[in-house]
Formats: structure tokens, C-alpha cells, sequence
């Protein structure tokens, strides 16, 4: 039986990695982006949707999974190897440069749909609302940038 990831994550907040929990964090936000419908995908990306997407939003997929995917449960490093290749493999038509539509080809549903999966694999619901201090801690020590408890 695997032990659900958010007990991981905690784990890591407890001793302190930071950097395991800024790129968890960078993960699960370009998930969320990636599972949005394509309305809110379109609205958020104010320049060139294919750069920032690529760049902001998908490569944090294969980032994680190349630093830490030892410490994922096997189904949930499949399903974001399975996501991130679902990415890559984007038709040119589904996928380009400054075309804020982009998102409304029928492509890109099979994206948000393993986007939702995987976030729900990671324990998504559980930690969701850790993230702000998860993330404003690791800043802060990682890079000095202020934070406040809220």
C-alpha cells in the first residue's frame, strides 16, 4: 500500500526542505493552471500563452518528477511522466505562440483532465490550503524574501 504524498510533504516541511517544498508548491501551481477551463487558462495569460505555459506552467512537471519523483507513490510519478508527455506531444495547431484561444482545442482536455488526476493523486485537497506558508517559508529562507504568518 502506498503511503498517501501528503504525509511526504509534511514530512519535508517538518525538517525543514525547503526547496522540495518551493518546487512542490511551483508544481501544484502549474497543475491548477493546467486543469483550469480554458476561459480562466486564457484570461491568466496575459503575453504569449505558449512561452509562459512552457515555461511557467509545464516543464515544473518534469522538474519535480527529475528531482524527486523517488519520493512519489509509483502511480502518482506515472501519472505526471504520463501529464508531461501529454504536454510535449501538444499538436502545433493546440499549441503556439500568441494565441490566447489556444486552450479551447479539444487537445487540450486531456491535459486538464490528467492535471486533475495527478492533483488529486498528490493530496491536493488535503494540503491546498498549506501552500501560502509552504511556500512563503521556503522563499523566505531560501531567498530572503519576507514573510508573515497570516
Amino acid at each position: 500500500m502506498e503511503t498517501e504524498f501528503s504525509t511526504t510533504i509534511w514530512e519535508w516541511y517538518a525538517d525543514d526542505e525547503y526547496k522540495k517544498l518551493l518546487s512542490f508548491c511551483e508544481l501544484c501551481s502549474g497543475l491548477e493552471f493546467l486543469a483550469m477551463e480554458p476561459e480562466a487558462q486564457s484570461s491568466s495569460t496575459p503575453s504569449c500563452p505558449g512561452c509562459e505555459v512552457w515555461y511557467e506552467k509545464m516543464l515544473c512537471i518534469q522538474q519535480f518528477v527529475d528531482d524527486f519523483g523517488r519520493a512519489l507513490p509509483a502511480s502518482s510519478n506515472t501519472q505526471l511522466k504520463l501529464l508531461f508527455e501529454l504536454c510535449e506531444n501538444l499538436s502545433d495547431e493546440a499549441y503556439h505562440c500568441n494565441d490566447q484561444f489556444m486552450f479551447h482545442h479539444k487537445e487540450w482536455e486531456c491535459v486538464r483532465h490528467a492535471s486533475r488526476v495527478a492533483l488529486d493523486g498528490l493530496g491536493w485537497s488535503k494540503l491546498k490550503a498549506y501552500i501560502p506558508e509552504f511556500e512563503g517559508r521556503s522563499r523566505n529562507v531560501l531567498y530572503g524574501v519576507a514573510y508573515t504568518k497570516t
